[in-house]
């Protein structure tokens, strides 16, 4: 029996959209047990069993927790990307926004001690040159310091981040 070329996508859309599916319920599932365990304590076979999927579909998608948490920076970059624009307040009252709205996630990954992987997965999702990477930093040490601050009102830490901003353009005239 020949498949056509719309059966043939029609598979491959089907097994796509079944990887994006176990994916998520191994993200999912990696989250819960963060809020639960250390990050240390925490192994594969628990990762399976949370997020119901098979061993094999684990390996399929991810060789290490390290490699979840990088698919979840990943995820959260370019969400955040996905919000911004030409207006840099409000860009940066965006990225405080969602840090707000992502608390419990960014706490857990603080107490694992792996923020460092986010700043990773931005550089490496990016075009790969100094002044990306310039943002980048910038955007990474400003989560962490608003982290560090308490999460406060977004648009507040927005307009610190923009007169800082202001300061060094005027410095660097």
């Amino acid at each position: 029996m020949k498949l056509t070329q719309k059966q043939i996508c029609a598979m491959q859309k089907s097994n796509s959209e079944s990887n994006q599916a176990t994916r998520k319920a191994i993200k999912d599932a990696f989250l819960v047990l963060l809020k639960e365990h250390d990050y240390q304590k925490i192994r594969i076979t628990e990762i399976i069993n949370h997020a119901h999927v098979s061993r094999s579909a684990f390996y399929h998608n991810y060789k290490t927790k390290q490699d979840i948490m990088i698919d979840m920076f990943h995820d959260a970059f370019l969400d955040i990307c996905s919000r911004t624009g030409a207006d840099m307040r409000f860009n940066w009252e965006t990225i405080f926004s969602y840090a707000k709205a992502n608390e419990w996630k960014i706490r857990l990954l603080i107490k694992a001690g792996l923020q460092q992987h986010f700043l990773k997965s931005m550089n490496e999702a990016g075009p790969g040159n100094y002044h990306a990477s310039l943002w980048n930093g910038m955007i990474y040490n400003a989560i962490l310091h608003y982290a560090e601050s308490g999460f406060p009102d977004p648009a507040e830490a927005a307009q610190q981040v923009h007169a800082a901003l202001l300061d060094i353009a005027g410095y660097i005239r």
